[in-house]
């Protein structure tokens, strides 16, 4: 039985993994490439690549950041424009982000 992240089992998939996906699958496409020389390009499988652009795997930290180093992009070009002002919670709320900013 495969062992389950603190990630996937404290975060559940949500429209945030699909809008970040959506970014992912447009910075690789503006590049055309495939998702296989993508991936290999990151050390992830073009299933992996596949599954983060459908929005069916989380995208951890570590991939954001190799992400970005071989896009010449910085994290947040991956956040702008979110379809929502708040983010998820492990505990099933939210937090609003605008409250986070006016402090």
């Amino acid at each position: 039985m495969k062992k389950r992240s603190f990630i996937d089992s404290t975060f559940p998939l949500g429209p945030t993994d699909i809008f970040i996906g959506g970014r992912v699958r447009a910075e690789r496409l503006s590049l055309n490439m495939s998702a296989t020389d993508f991936g290999a390009a990151l050390g992830l499988t073009a299933n992996q690549i596949y599954k983060i652009e459908a929005g069916k795997r989380h995208l951890y930290p570590n991939e954001l950041i190799a992400m970005c180093d071989y896009l010449g992009l910085i994290p947040l070009a991956f956040f702008g424009e979110l379809p929502s002002n708040e983010i998820p919670l492990p505990s099933g709320g939210t937090q609003n982000t605008k409250a986070q900013r006016l402090n």
